[in-house]
């Protein structure tokens, strides 16, 4: 599910250095937040235990669903596991609950839906945005596709790291998958089906004067790419992408200063 993680240390430079490790997500590092569709006009919480790393939240009601928040190797992106429910009609699976993102300490204000349609080795990214930064929950509506996140946030421990994961319109018969990727990463993907739909929801409007590309192929970053999924075929990049500044040069978010009380 999640591959290869880029580690960047200490330089004479800009301070980066790659470093490759492996990296695999654990058992033991799952977020839950359940969720109850109700028929009624009230209902109570119940609060599970809240550790350092579970935390759980039931409304009690006709039948429960269960969403899975897993951590990955990266801070603060997380892996969304929506439960499907289905019989011999199909199934039905709830995708975005403002509630239930809360809970699990996701963002809940998105103002915008993106949708892109692409055929077998096309790559898109790396893109972010300065000045209006952008979050984003990316689903996979048809298709597979290998999906990147690199923290350029430089106040982060994790400043310079990437991580790649596997994302398909259906990974099981009973769940759903979906990445958010906070403000302060870039982003990109790579098709490795016939063709894939993919589906994100940003937490700010496209803004083309902060419009930023870091190039896919970056030798700093070294991303593992699965090329070889493409049978031969090479990664078609556009233009302006192709045009993507290296990892050394780039402009990066500004860093947040905590406000004092």
């Amino acid at each position: 599910m999640v591959s290869l993680l880029n580690r960047v240390g200490p330089s004479r430079r800009l301070g980066i250095k790659a470093h490759l490790c492996n990296c695999f997500i654990l058992p033991d590092r799952i977020l839950k937040a359940e969720l109850t569709f109700i028929r009624f006009a009230f209902y109570s919480f119940h609060f599970g235990t809240i550790g350092s790393r579970l935390f759980s939240c039931t409304l009690y009601g006709h039948y429960t669903t269960q969403m899975q928040v897993l951590e990955t190797p990266l801070r603060d992106v997380k892996l969304i596991q929506p439960q499907r429910f289905g019989d011999s009609r199909g199934w039905f699976a709830e995708v975005f609950n403002q509630s239930t993102f809360a809970a699990a300490g996701l963002s809940t204000d998105f103002v915008q839906d993106n949708q892109s349609f692409s055929v077998k080795g096309v790559l898109r990214g790396l893109h972010y945005q300065l000045g209006k930064p952008q979050g984003k929950l990316v689903r996979v509506l048809s298709g597979h596709i290998w999906d990147v996140a690199v923290d350029l946030r430089r106040e982060s421990p994790d400043f310079g790291k990437w991580a790649g994961f596997d994302l398909k319109a259906e990974t099981s018969a009973e769940h759903l998958q979906l990445l958010w990727i906070p403000e302060g990463f870039a982003h990109g993907f790579l098709v490795l089906s016939d063709t894939a739909e993919v589906l994100y929801k940003t937490t700010n409007i496209y803004h083309p004067q902060g419009e930023r590309s870091i190039l896919w192929s970056d030798p700093t970053l070294a991303i593992d790419w699965p090329l070889g999924a493409l049978n031969g075929i090479s990664p078609s990049v556009s233009p302006k992408d192709a045009l993507g500044k290296h990892f050394l040069e780039a402009e990066f978010p500004p860093v947040e200063v905590p406000h004092l009380v």
